[in-house]
């Protein structure tokens, strides 16, 4: 009997080498799919369509979500065909991308997780100007929040700010400098 599955077993199931099947339509497949995952949609699953499969091996198919019934009958089509471990992932990909995994396709879009930085680009009091230009320069946001060394905020400045005192001052010192003359 197929066995149901959540993303946990999944991961320990990939990380043993299980064969990945994912038995959407084949445009659904093509834009989007788990990584190392084969195409066979539950329309097309058959001996003939499984012959890439090793009957022998653990097999988890997928489908979109929960609610999405292909993968549960997918699974029992598959044990129906002779294979000895079979394994339904419930959550199918929209839990898998919901958790920001890795994916694969054509027509991919970044996760919004992607599109932002985890921390807010910092430099400490102390840190030299060029330090803090450099971090600047390594930061999409523009600024760079200054903080003590316990790590508590002090101040921020911009890239503008720091072009135009350093445009201003020859030798303008640290961040701690530029903030006091910021504020």
């Amino acid at each position: 009997m197929p066995e149901s599955i959540a993303l946990a077993q999944l991961k320990g199931l990939l990380a043993d080498g299980v064969q990945l099947v994912d038995v959407l339509p084949p445009e659904e497949y093509a834009a989007e799919h788990l990584p190392g995952a084969v195409n066979v949609p539950l329309k097309q699953l058959d001996a003939e369509t499984t012959a890439q499969l090793d009957q022998r091996r653990p097999v988890a198919v997928y489908c979109y979500d929960a609610l999405c019934d292909m993968s549960p009958r997918a699974a029992w089509r598959l044990e129906t065909l002779g294979f000895e471990r079979v394994y339904h992932y419930v959550g199918g990909k929209a839990d898998w991308l919901a958790h920001a995994l890795p994916r694969e396709g054509q027509d991919l879009v970044p996760y919004a997780g992607e599109l932002v930085e985890p921390e807010p680009p910092t430099c400490l009091l102390s840190d030299s100007v060029a330090d803090v230009r450099a971090v600047l320069d390594g930061s999409r946001y523009g600024f760079c929040l200054v903080t003590t060394e316990h790590r508590k905020p002090f101040s921020t400045f911009s890239e503008v700010d720091l072009s135009a005192l350093e445009a201003l001052y020859s030798d303008i010192g640290t961040a701690q400098r530029v903030a006091e003359v910021v504020s």
